[in-house]
Order: structure tokens, then C-alpha cells, then sequence
């Protein structure tokens, strides 16, 4: 089972609009964490230089939702 980003101890900040009982709505995908939107799922994937799981603090200070990774991933996170 994964962890949220609130079990890794890596919230960025308000859920921006979306009440506690409501669903949590993404907005985009992103696979670059340099172009991540607030409430973006954040792809963290292997890389030819770098594990995307090694830039999970940095998605979730650009306000990413969500992060999907491997187990690579959460080791690196």
C-alpha cells in the first residue's frame, strides 16, 4: 500500500480549496518537477540521472496533490 504525502511527513501546504469531506480533485500530471502545478499528480519516476522519488520534498513545496512512484521511489522520498 502507498503513503500520502502527509504519511512521508512531506505536506506542502493547503489543500487550496478543497473541503476535508470532499474528494481530493487533481488537476494536471506532471512527469518534470520543474513543471508542476498546484494540485498536480507528480510522476516520480526512475530518470536516466536521477530517481524522481528524489525530488518528492521539492513536488510537494510546488504543490503537488499527489505523488505515484516505485518502491525505488518511496526509498529514495
Amino acid at each position: 500500500m502507498g503513503k500520502s504525502l502527509d504519511e512521508l511527513g512531506l505536506t506542502g501546504g493547503t489543500r487550496m480549496g478543497v473541503w476535508p469531506d470532499e474528494p481530493l480533485r487533481i488537476s494536471g500530471l506532471a512527469v518534470d518537477s520543474r513543471e508542476i502545478q498546484p494540485m498536480d499528480l507528480f510522476a516520480a519516476l526512475p530518470g536516466s540521472n536521477l530517481h524522481g522519488g528524489a525530488l518528492v520534498r521539492f513536488a510537494a513545496r510546488m504543490g503537488a496533490a499527489m505523488v505515484l512512484t516505485d518502491a525505488a521511489g518511496v526509498d529514495v522520498a
